[in-house]
């Protein structure tokens, strides 16, 4: 695609036509868009309204397109004046630049005169690109197609009411509906200067006579838009004496200004309000230091924001409530290199140049925040996951993803959780795992994978409605390798090596949890991590433990579920829960290796009146000991009867 008819993307519109946005681009080659009536962008004279000499003062500018008659360009203005007397003139010209420096390489020049006004005079010139406002060494007018005219919908060339009034003001043509469908792009309430109006002379009564301007419209075929080199307007200005090369009378746009266009991108893209500040004492030509964008869009749509250059501007956004700004940019035209410093929510110091247009790109996102915790062992499972984990048992996770509460209460996209495991864990195959909302907010299914090479479990969450929370359980075996006894069983851990702090911790496993629309401020809950530590096999499975006082006794009874390879048991006492512990029983009290549990008794003989602790150890048949201190029986010894 050719570049555009307008400097500094200006040629992109977002157009509302009867309650619809039509996406408009200009081309050398053609337009495209999807339009059914001429679409216009306004731009008022930066100067003002009436900021000059009637016949010199140029008040507005028009720009518009029609799909349905392909490669023509419209460019419409106003003069502040309808009546020019003896050699008296209104010459305009509309500047083009072919070669992205900002300067006037071609000037197609209208000169109108009488009273009322008539176009005289139409010229094509092509200039010495030296100016942004003005044709340098204008070479001898050049052959065109082009045509300057007016308004081919009224046929009028002097705009019957002043552009810059509103027509309910006026008795004799109030009309509050047509002004509602059709408002005046122009209105101003302070405009109350201008020509003599005699334009209305005989038609309206004096006392309320509208100021008028002269209205041209001129075409710009795609032949001449062509054979100049596929140019960018660049501004459009009045000069005395129908000479181009002279210092401009009035311009539309400040002369030799740069442009200044806001973008904004949210995600998602909804009906929120992005409001854009210049920084203290900052404003545009026109007196322009604040905009408002709904949604994902540009001021582009607003019409052209022209500056002055040589200073440096500052920019902020107002971010709304539930919103983060996750980039800010600014690029001048025709460079990949930004200019100012994006820093909070305000981008400082950025510049703006002559005939270029300075692109602020404002990117926001309405946050989810997921997050995710793996819970510790719970010890007080049931089998088939023992008391205590330990080389070669079960070790059950249940892993827990929350889509949080938010300001925006919004789905959260594209949800992943990867539980890295420990080495010394061995993974199940087939892999069984339980979502307990097994479908996403899309009815689609949630899934878990095992990756054996990298020796990770991934799920596949999808979206997640606001505030939903999905728990994920499986369970994983302890490797024969596992080291035991590193005593850390809660808090965080690092895998490798496996440290909390730096202590040792016998099993760590990390999880972690992503969303594609999750802002980077809010991923400090997106990890958690599972510290293990592993106990001995025991040979026992001990159902129940008691201590009964007798006369200079106690008696201990218990009683095992099941026996595994268990030799026997030892008897430990203590005066309290946290005294030292000593055994008691000379030799071993023997057990059932091979049995399905059995009932045990045995009697301490001990000094009258006194209480005391006990607790039970477990002897397998290679000699591994395991002391059940989560079971403890007491009781008081009884005074003898004589």
């Amino acid at each position: 695609m050719g570049r555009s008819f307008f400097k500094g993307k200006r040629a992109f519109w977002l157009i509302a036509i009867s309650g619809l946005l039509l996406a408009v681009i200009l081309s050398v080659y053609g337009i495209q868009g999807v339009k059914a009536a001429i679409a216009w962008l306004y731009a008022v004279d930066d100067g003002g309204a009436d900021d000059q000499p009637g016949q010199k003062d140029l008040n507005f500018l028009e720009t518009g397109i029609d799909i349905d008659v392909p490669g023509e360009l419209y460019v419409n203005w106003g003069l502040d004046n309808t009546d020019w007397s003896g050699n008296n003139s209104g010459d305009v010209c509309v500047l083009f630049d072919n070669d992205d420096n900002g300067f006037a390489d071609y000037s197609f020049c209208v000169t109108v005169q009488g009273a009322p006004a008539a176009i005289t005079v139409q010229q094509l010139y092509s200039c010495g690109d030296a100016a942004p406002d003005k044709c340098t060494n204008p070479i001898v007018p050049i052959a065109f197609t082009s045509d300057a005219g007016a308004d081919p919908g009224t046929g009028n060339l002097i705009a019957p009411i002043d552009p810059f009034g509103n027509t309910p003001d006026n008795p004799l043509t109030k009309d509050i509906i047509e002004d509602i469908l059709n408002p005046n792009p122009y209105y101003d309430p302070d405009h109350v200067v201008g020509n003599t109006c005699s334009y209305n002379t005989g038609v309206l009564p004096t006392e309320i006579c509208y100021t008028n301007d002269t209205y041209v419209w001129a075409t710009f075929t795609e032949l001449d838009l062509f054979n100049m080199g596929n140019p960018e307007m660049i501004n459009v200005c009045s000069y005395p004496s129908s000479e181009p090369n002279s210092a401009p009378s009035d311009c539309v746009f400040l002369a030799g200004a740069g442009f200044l266009e806001i973008v904004k991108v949210a995600d998602p893209d909804i009906a929120e309000d992005f409001t854009f500040n210049l920084g203290a004492g900052q404003e545009s030509a026109g007196g322009i230091s604040s905009w408002t964008i709904t949604g994902s869009g540009s001021t582009s749509t607003q019409g052209y924001f022209s500056f002055e250059p040589g200073s440096d501007y500052d920019l902020s956004e107002i971010v709304p409530s539930g919103w983060s700004l996750t980039d800010a940019t600014c690029l001048i035209e025709g460079s990949t290199t930004p200019t100012g410093t994006w820093s909070g929510t305000t981008v400082t110091d950025f510049s703006i140049q002559t005939g270029l247009t300075t692109t602020c790109t404002f990117t926001n996102n309405a946050p989810v925040d997921v997050t995710v915790t793996k819970t510790d062992y719970d010890y007080a499972r049931t089998a088939p996951y023992p008391l205590y984990p330990y080389r070669g048992s079960l070790l059950p996770y249940t892993i827990t993803v929350t889509n949080k509460d938010m300001a925006l209460d919004l789905p959260a996209e594209n949800v992943v959780v990867t539980d890295s495991l420990d080495t010394n864990v061995i993974v199940a195959d087939p892999f069984v795992y339980t979502i307990n909302l097994p479908n996403d907010n899309n009815s689609i299914p949630r899934t878990c994978t095992y990756n054996s090479i990298d020796h990770e479990i991934v799920c596949d969450l999808g979206t997640m409605a606001p505030l939903e929370v999905v728990t994920i359980d499986f369970h994983v075996t302890v490797g024969p390798l596992a080291p035991i006894g590193s005593g850390i069983e809660y808090g965080e851990c690092t895998q490798d090596p496996n440290l909390q702090g730096t202590s040792t911790v016998d099993v760590c496993n990390i999880v972690s949890v992503s969303a594609d629309n999750e802002a980077a401020s809010l991923l400090g809950d997106n990890t958690d991590s599972e510290p293990t530590d592993l106990g001995k096999p025991t040979a026992i499975t001990l159902l129940n433990f008691t201590a009964t006082g007798e006369e200079g006794a106690i008696r201990l009874d218990w009683e095992t579920g099941m026996e595994t390879q268990n030799l026997g048991f030892n008897i430990y006492r203590a005066v309290s829960l946290h005294a030292p512990k000593t055994k008691i029983n000379d030799e071993l009290i023997l057990g059932s290796p091979g049995g399905t549990g059995a009932t045990y008794t045995y009697t301490d003989e001990v000094k009258a009146r006194n209480t005391f602790y006990y607790w039970i150890e477990d002897v397998d048949i290679y000699n591994n000991t395991v002391l059940h201190e989560d079971m403890v029986a007491s009781a008081r010894a009884l005074k003898k009867i004589k």
